[in-house]
């Protein structure tokens, strides 16, 4: 075989190993971040239904102990209650990042691999005052950016939330690290609406909990929608390193299908040429 046509083949071999996961990124966090538009949608058309669920999640009995879905050895409850906690009860979108999530109840390794999850054991987020709910999501996860940037959140920023039928603005109170095990970290506060997002941190370990704690600025008619890479990118006042560092897999995958269209074009260039 033609050494040039074999150097080819490892350079397109090695350009797709990088080219596919980075993909499955972008396409991913695409999927994410135009989530809430499809919520929007649902959340409008079905109100009422919506509503009496929100009615029913408020009048559960919630278990005492919080089960840490990070933690192997935190045990699920067989609690089964009157509302499919398989499905879709709403959004949470962070503006800072650009970044929106569907919404599930009662964490699971799956729900997370879709979305983000209240910790089973905290109330669902339905904004009643004196309560507490844990959302959890994975740092990282196979080909999904999720809560990484998790850690840049700063006092006053904000973070939008939209449960069953009603529409939350919280903002950013503190961050802390926590022990896997200190729940008692997680306790609601009195006359307070707090939301808390949690995920695992301390690699390779990952025994220890980034919070971020965030109290109700208003309730709103309609949540925040994301906006498109390229508003974000040149119109957002995010610091360019950061934008740089969130939208970095964008940037590498461009180069990398430049880089390929180019390698793969030279030969056939060089063919016509020679005819």
């Amino acid at each position: 075989m033609n050494k040039k046509i074999m150097g080819l083949i490892i350079a397109n071999i090695g350009l797709f190993i990088m080219i596919i996961p980075l993909s499955m990124i972008v396409m991913n966090d695409i999927k994410q971040t135009t989530s809430i538009s499809k919520w929007l949608d649902y959340q409008q058309q079905h109100s009422q239904k919506l509503m009496k669920e929100r009615f029913l999640v408020e009048n559960l009995s919630i278990q005492k102990e919080i089960v840490d879905v990070f933690n192997p050895e935190s045990k699920t409850s067989n609690q089964r209650n009157k509302i499919d906690m398989d499905n879709i009860i709403g959004n949470l979108t962070i503006p800072k990042f650009n970044q929106s999530f569907p919404l599930y109840l009662n964490a699971s390794d799956e729900k997370l691999s879709k979305g983000v999850a209240t910790l089973e054991g905290t109330p669902a987020p339905v904004g009643k005052i004196g309560e507490r709910p844990v959302i959890a999501g994975h740092r990282t996860n196979y080909n999904e950016i999720s809560f990484f940037f998790l850690p840049e959140l700063k006092p006053g920023d904000e973070i939008y939330l939209s449960a069953f039928d009603q529409n939350f603005v919280y903002r950013v109170r503190d961050t802390q690290t926590i022990d896997q095990y200190d729940f008692n970290k997680l306790n609601p506060e009195k006359n307070v609406d707090m939301i808390t997002l949690l995920t695992c941190t301390h690699a390779p370990q990952y025994d220890k909990r980034l919070i971020v704690n965030a109290t109700r600025k208003y309730q709103q008619k309609k949540t925040r929608q994301s906006i498109n890479v390229f508003t974000y990118v040149f119109k957002s006042n995010a610091p360019w390193t950061f934008k740089f560092k969130r939208y970095f897999p964008y940037f590498l995958l461009s180069v990398l299908m430049i880089v390929f269209i180019f390698i793969n074009t030279r030969p056939l260039k060089r063919a016509k040429k020679s005819e």
